[in-house]
């Protein structure tokens, strides 16, 4: 008894009818590929395009506070545009009050103040700007520049300031040392930006600096 191969038959092409075609594709298809493409087009390109071009702004309004740590904080320049932190009077989900580090911004101008534990003194923590990423700045090729001074905030806080340089900006560092609930802490405040912009803002800068307060929540 001789075995019969089972082999399928093969599939039945059915042909659009000429009716049907355009360019050889089938017509009553064309509208759901239009559809698929639009949107495509809107995800893809419309709307980053557009958002490309809305630019967010946060600017500071006159008696705005910036909490920088859990007991520190300062007055930023009206006018200016926070790029990141919080104001005394926000409101989060997390219920945090300060973030990382916080940062101002005005036409080339960037103050940055950032906390962290440090039990050191504050010209042993200006010394650290060198090897430390630091909000605000780009470390590679810093050096720092001139004598370092005393700086005394209007709230009585002493700190040390030097100025820097990078191959593309120069800049001011403030370092503070401070005590927060029996810890010790150290904040770096960062101003950098062009010399010509610096000097046209140096008056709002010194305000800003003098303005941070220190209150010991201990």
């Amino acid at each position: 008894m001789t075995a019969v191969a089972l082999v399928p038959p093969p599939p039945t092409r059915h042909r659009v009818p000429v009716e049907h075609r355009f360019l050889g594709l089938d017509r009553r298809t064309i509208p759901l590929a239009a559809v698929a493409l639009v949107v495509w087009l809107l995800w893809a390109v419309v709307l980053p395009w557009i958002d490309s071009r809305i630019a967010y702004t946060d600017e500071i309004e006159a008696g705005d506070v910036l909490q920088v740590d859990q007991t520190v904080t300062f007055v930023p320049a009206a006018g200016w545009e926070l790029i990141q932190g919080l104001r005394t009077t926000d409101e989060t989900t997390s219920g945090d009050t300060f973030t990382q580090a916080t940062e101002v911004s005005a036409v080339g101008v960037a103050i940055a103040a950032q906390p962290g534990p440090w039990t050191g003194t504050d010209t042993e923590l200006l010394g650290q700007i060198t090897d430390i990423p630091a909000a605000g700045i780009d470390t590679q090729g810093l050096r720092l520049a001139g004598d370092p001074v005393t700086v005394t905030t209007d709230s009585g806080q002493q700190g040390v300031a030097q100025g820097y340089v990078t191959p593309r900006t120069s800049g001011i560092a403030v370092a503070f040392v401070y005590e927060e609930g029996g810890d010790s802490r150290g904040l770096v405040v960062n101003v950098i930006g062009p010399p010509a912009q610096l000097t046209d803002h140096a008056q709002e800068v010194a305000d800003m600096i003098e303005s941070f307060t220190f209150e010991d929540a201990a």
